[in-house]
């Protein structure tokens, strides 16, 4: 059974988008609590996320039958850019903190303005170059000033322009294939190329046997709530909300993300006036983004 009943009230599925960019945001501070480093807890996340992907499959009687084999390939490599992207993401936030790793991640629509109409062979509407200028001085207002280590918000800008790369290549298969295959396959793909990188260096066993108590809580929670459940929850919310519902309410998950990270940490995640200003403006930017590219091609309500 669904989650969602696909007749519960718009206002249902747009609070329950919320929640699941909410959880997203959480993602960050859960990384942070977790004292692995950024290769294990990934590895742990997509191994366990997987597991339970294929449970749910399951218990939903969908077919766990492999897509074509071009399509296999295009899947496991997406998977390795996934996993890449987490990986940046988390070490980011061991290297400063998560306040600076949302900051990087707000520039993805950036990264999407350059990647999409390339991909796409059209060319840069004008609301894009908008776009990327407005965007670039948020950030160089929010980072500009900052004494955390440049290696760290080179991890962070990283993992955005990954993350991006990875949504435009995953829009040529979503048509094909279904997206909780999607999901599985590359979510399999990255737990197999990691559990190849952890092999190699002999840290398989090491990493189970001297998790802690409390990792192994706070890792349940990524992987079953922040990763299998709100895919499951989102792909339901997409069939029902327009793809310009979801992108402006996603925009909001560095701010829950902040939110939550100064609940949690308190001083240590405290930034600067110009940090919050310069954030603030990255996301401005992104809701103009979209009303502009929304008047120039209307749809549905929703």
């Amino acid at each position: 059974m669904a989650f969602l009943s696909q007749s519960s009230s718009r206002w249902t599925f747009i609070f329950w988008l919320h929640v699941i960019v909410l959880i997203w945001g959480f993602s960050g501070s859960l990384g942070r609590l977790i004292a692995l480093g950024s290769l294990e807890l990934v590895w742990l996340r997509t191994a366990i996320a997987s597991i339970a992907l294929i449970g749910f499959m399951l218990m939903r009687s969908r077919s766990l039958a492999l897509p074509p084999f071009r399509d296999c390939i295009r899947l496991a490599g997406l998977g390795v850019l996934i996993a890449i992207h987490w990986l940046t993401f988390f070490e980011c936030i061991k290297q400063s903190n998560v306040s600076i790793a949302l900051a990087c991640l707000s520039t993805g629509p950036l990264f999407v303005a350059i990647i999409e109409p390339i991909a796409f062979k059209r060319r840069i509407a004008g609301s894009e170059v908008l776009l990327a200028i407005g965007v670039l001085s948020g950030m160089l207002l929010a980072l500009g000033n900052l004494q955390a280590d440049m290696y760290a918000i080179a991890l962070g800008i990283s993992s955005a322009a990954i993350v991006s790369l990875f949504a435009v290549s995953n829009a040529f298969l979503v048509n094909r294939i279904p997206s909780e295959v999607i999901s599985l396959w590359e979510l399999s793909a990255a737990a197999l190329a990691l559990t190849f990188v952890l092999l190699y260096r002999g840290e398989v066993v090491g990493v189970i046997s001297q998790t802690s108590a409390m990792d192994w809580i706070w890792l349940l929670i990524l992987a079953l709530v922040c990763t299998t459940f709100a895919f499951t929850v989102s792909v339901q919310i997409m069939k029902r909300l327009t793809p310009f519902t979801m992108v402006l309410t996603v925009a909001l998950e560095p701010v829950y993300g902040i939110l939550i990270a100064l609940a949690i940490f308190g001083e240590t995640e405290a930034m600067s006036p110009n940090f919050y200003l310069g954030v603030l403006a990255v996301l401005a930017m992104v809701v103009m983004n979209g009303w502009l590219k929304r008047t120039k091609s209307p749809s549905k309500q929703g």
